[in-house]
This record gives structure tokens, C-alpha cells and sequence, in this order.
């Protein structure tokens, strides 16, 4: 098992194109996953922190922004929990691969 973190974030903006309303939080908090429920969840959120990855714990994927019917956008981001015990962090860098979404591996 590895520990999982999900922030979710909203925004709406101005017909300016300027931030009004930011808000974000938790959706779960150090949440246990089985590595292949891992990767699945992984899958979903193809948006890296950076590029190209490198695998490291503070390291982050997202979904692409969304908009619901009221102009609100919305994403959802997964992150190692850093309660994990350090020998855990082999499976974050091996689920990301898995997922496809460190460079130069097959998704």
C-alpha cells in the first residue's frame, strides 16, 4: 500500500480574464491505494508538475481544468503523502511509470 493524497482547486474569473474566486482542498488526505488502483488513478490525472518527470515524492499530476455550467474551473490533483515510509517512494516513481507519464515509457 502507499499513501495518497487529492487536492482539488476552483476558480472563476472576471470578463477580464482576472481571478475572482480561488478556493481549493482536500478531497482525501494519506489515503491507502493497492499500486494497480494507483496507476489507474494516475491514468487520470496526466497533467505533471513538471516536465519531464523525474519521479520524485514532491512531484505532482492534475487533470485538465474543467468548466461547469456556472464558470467555475475545476481540477483535481494526486500526491505522494509524505507519511509514506521512505522505502515507499520506489512504488510513487514505479506507479508514474506505469501510467506512463515519466519519459520515454509507454502509457
Amino acid at each position: 500500500m502507499i499513501l495518497v493524497t487529492k487536492t482539488w482547486e476552483e476558480t472563476t474569473y472576471d470578463e477580464d480574464g482576472d481571478p475572482l474566486i480561488d478556493d481549493g482542498g482536500f478531497e482525501f488526505e494519506d489515503e491507502p491505494f493497492e499500486f494497480r488502483h494507483l496507476v489507474d488513478e494516475l491514468r487520470m490525472h496526466p497533467m505533471p508538475s513538471s516536465w519531464p518527470l523525474e519521479g520524485s515524492t514532491f512531484e505532482w499530476v492534475s487533470t485538465e481544468p474543467e468548466m461547469d455550467r456556472y464558470g467555475v474551473w475545476r481540477h483535481t490533483s494526486v500526491h505522494y503523502a509524505q507519511k509514506n515510509p521512505t522505502r515507499n517512494a520506489k512504488y510513487w516513481r514505479w506507479a508514474l511509470k506505469a501510467a506512463g507519464l515519466i519519459k520515454g515509457t509507454a502509457k
